[in-house]
């Protein structure tokens, strides 16, 4: 439940406290919640092929990598968060509520952007087919680094944060990277 309402997995820490994002009924709730990073959590992108990422936004901004899914809410809610904050959006889709065939469906798009906003906007999406080698990749590397929700935001140093933050909260985060 916690991870459908835009929480992401428990951090697992041996003293039992969950460091995870709040639960909370809207991204509009969670402008209300305090953001709890996990300073000492870190993650090295470095062994995902280039070829599972979408890119839009601002090719020449900061960079941020966003582990997502299609059907998410809160996901969608961060894709317009991002495009006000004018960065660029590495997306790596990964499918934990079941939609690896919309996943496929934007990744093989011939505008992968533009089916990613589509996407997120409701509209149906025409199938198509190519190598879907990088949504395993994806899909692999979340399940190997106990990505279990989404959203799941890495800064350019690897800094990361799960769950959806409003605009000013994810600005400020972005900023601190190193």
């Amino acid at each position: 439940p916690a991870m459908l309402l835009g929480g992401a997995a428990s951090s697992g820490t041996s003293d039992g406290e969950d460091l995870a994002a709040p639960a909370v009924a809207s991204p509009a709730a969670a402008a209300r919640e305090p953001m709890r990073a996990r300073p000492d959590r870190a993650l090295s992108l470095t062994g995902l092929p280039k070829s599972g990422a979408i890119i839009w936004g601002n090719l020449s901004g900061p960079t941020v990598t966003v582990f997502s899914d299609f059907t998410c809410g809160y996901c969608r809610a961060l894709s317009g968060v991002l495009t006000e904050l004018n960065v660029r959006v590495v997306e790596r889709p990964i499918s934990i509520l079941g939609s690896r065939a919309l996943s496929e469906r934007v990744y093989c798009a011939k505008d992968p952007a533009r089916a990613l906003r589509r996407a997120y906007a409701g509209d149906t999406l025409e199938p198509a087919n190519c190598d879907t080698s990088g949504l395993d990749a994806n899909e692999k590397f979340a399940a190997a680094n106990g990505i279990a929700g989404t959203p799941v935001i890495v800064r350019s140093d690897g800094a990361m944060i799960e769950g959806y933050r409003p605009k000013d909260a994810l600005a400020a985060w972005l900023k601190g990277a190193r």
